[in-house]
């Protein structure tokens, strides 16, 4: 089951540009049909994950930020469960930030 590379490439940042969150879509599927359909994918590159992961912890000069927007309810703590599983926790941190506060805004 391949992924739609140009769903991919229209969820990456150029590098040194802005992310632009507001700009970005919030329905991003990756052209996969169904949650099923996304466990298997998942299963499938679990070992590449972690061997992508582990060549950036070893080159200790890069990094990749996932960023997850959503209302609450939208499944990111379960998508973070789900993907982060194929990580080693200890090249992983998560960070949940709130509403802005009326003095950050």
């Amino acid at each position: 089951m391949p992924l739609d590379h140009g769903a991919i490439e229209e969820l990456r940042v150029p590098e040194g540009g802005p992310a632009g969150l507001r700009d970005r879509p919030t329905r991003a599927d990756l052209g996969l049909d169904d949650k099923d359909e996304g466990r298997a994918l998942l299963d499938e590159l679990a070992a590449d994950l972690f061997e992508w992961q582990r060549r950036l912890w070893a080159e200790d000069r890069r990094a990749l930020l996932l960023v997850l927007q959503g209302m609450d309810t939208a499944g990111k703590d379960g998508t973070i469960r789900h993907v982060m599983g194929a990580f080693h926790p200890q090249g992983c941190d998560v960070v949940g930030f709130k509403v802005p506060t009326p003095e950050e805004l």
